[in-house]
């Protein structure tokens, strides 16, 4: 098997999370990274997927180069990684033969289901693997010919720090959940509670990746929702465990929030500590005030991940979906 391996700039903290699961990958002597195409065939790719784009011709896209004299880069299988539907990594390879090919999707939020359904039928992909249950479910009515898998986003906790002396109370990282918010930030403030939080609209809480590593670590709690209660507009229905609860689980955080269903089934047991909507504000001192008598679950969680939940542990389900076709790898 060959990988793709992306090269963009690594900037956001997905990018971070996308380089993991490569990593973790490329571990299994079985794949090798895929050679880049040559600079004059990515030109070539590139001026070919404007012209076809103004002319609207998508169904010969897959074969419109393959008379091109360049060494297959691979004959057997071919695989790649993207976050939401960012093809433009896949398409110079895709003009090379294989057998079959393969792509994970991260974010296949339901505003990029059609680019999804387009790219996988004219790129005749054989396996589609998607980190969300309930897309898994609507992808397979659009494409019944493809074999598409709910494979869950992992994580290395070796990636993670955890610090000994916890220094900030509450922390919200990403887009928060504003009624949840204003109703618990009175208090903490009162208290004198340390409580980190997007302050500005847009604004991350940590800059850098190690800064975040760093202030993760140090957190007592993370405050965690399901994308379709902080992004509503990008994640429509879809509840799905995010990298938020697996960073937060593996930095010996406790979760307070609202578990997605599809972790409940994974984990076997609720990881996260539900809002208790009657009273939130006096939940969380009284959190804060008890905080020892949740480190068993914080312990529980930790292992449960560990065990059960890292990115070589996703590997290892995509492959055993792979090998029920025979030869595949």
């Amino acid at each position: 098997m060959k990988l793709i391996v992306n090269h963009f700039p690594y900037k956001s903290f997905n990018d971070f999370d996308l380089h993991e699961f490569e990593i973790a990958i490329l571990s299994d002597p079985i794949v090798k990274q895929a050679k880049r195409p040559k600079a004059v065939i990515l030109k070539i790719n590139q001026k070919l997927s404007k012209l076809l784009s103004i002319f609207n011709i998508n169904h010969i896209k897959s074969t419109s180069i393959s008379l091109l004299s360049y060494p297959l880069l691979d004959s057997k299988h071919l695989f790649s990684l993207m976050l939401g539907p960012d093809f433009n990594s896949y398409i110079p390879y895709s003009y090379f033969s294989s057998n079959n090919r393969s792509i994970y999707i991260f974010d296949a939020w339901p505003c990029h289901h059609n680019s999804i359904v387009s790219f996988v039928l004219n790129y005749k992909i054989d396996h589609l693997f998607v980190n969300s249950l309930q897309v898994t479910e609507t992808l397979r009515k659009f494409l019944p010919s493809t074999n598409i898998h709910w494979i869950p986003e992992g994580i290395d906790p070796n990636d993670y720090e955890i610090s000994k002396v916890k220094s900030i109370d509450v922390l919200s990282f990403g887009k928060k959940f504003n009624l949840y918010h204003e109703t618990i930030l009175p208090i903490l403030l009162k208290n004198n509670f340390t409580y980190l939080y997007e302050k500005v609209k847009g604004e991350v809480v940590f800059k850098e990746r190690s800064e975040f590593i760093t202030g993760l670590g140090n957190a007592k709690i993370s405050i965690c929702f399901p994308s379709n209660i902080t992004h509503p507009e990008r994640s429509a229905d879809i509840e799905v465990m995010t990298m938020r609860y697996l960073q937060s689980i593996v930095s010996k955080c406790l979760i307070v929030g609202q578990a997605p269903k599809e972790m409940i089934e994974l984990f076997g047991y609720n990881p996260v500590i539900e809002i208790d909507w009657t009273s939130p504000e006096n939940q969380i001192t009284n959190i804060l005030n008890q905080f020892n008598e949740y480190q068993y679950l914080i312990e529980k969680n930790f292992s449960m991940v560990v065990n059960n939940h890292t990115w070589n542990h996703r590997w290892s389900l995509i492959k055993k979906n792979l090998l029920q076709k025979q030869n595949i790898l």
